[in-house]
């Protein structure tokens, strides 16, 4: 049994050295071939964009799946667009309004002997608006 299990090992390694000789006999008669298939390449296309528009490229390619495609890109940025304008001006008279409202209750408190009270409100509420203004402004 074991003579057996040797002779099985032996006849493996003879076909190993001999498939090794055999590729080493033909790297040696064609190195180019032994390039092309050692040598992987990798090529990697990334592409990007910014903002609610695609560049001119990607715009013919979503006209090429779907001809009405760039219209209603460019209907979304237009409404996107005037979103943001009218959010942002809501935000500005919000923080106005929070603005006058905080100077307001702190005046009241000044006037009624309130100084400390007068002004933590006056501190947090002017304090926390131009706050998150130089918040927005670091963005």
């Amino acid at each position: 049994m074991e003579d057996r299990e040797e002779e099985e090992k032996n006849s493996i390694v003879e076909k190993n050295d001999n498939i090794q000789e055999k590729l080493e006999e033909l790297i040696d008669e064609n190195p180019e071939i032994f390039e092309r298939v050692i040598t992987r390449r990798h090529i990697e296309i990334r592409k990007s964009h910014s903002g609610p528009v695609p560049d001119p490229e990607t715009l013919k390619e979503y006209k090429q799946v779907y001809k009405p495609a760039p219209e209603i890109i460019f209907g979304m940025a237009k409404k996107e667009q005037s979103f943001r304008h009218i959010s942002t001006y809501m935000g500005q008279i919000s923080a106005f309004l929070i603005g006058i409202g905080g100077l307001a209750v702190t005046a009241y408190l000044g006037v009624n002997n309130q100084p400390w009270l007068a002004g933590i409100i006056g501190f947090g509420s002017l304090g926390s608006l131009v706050g998150v203004f130089l918040h927005q402004n670091t963005k």
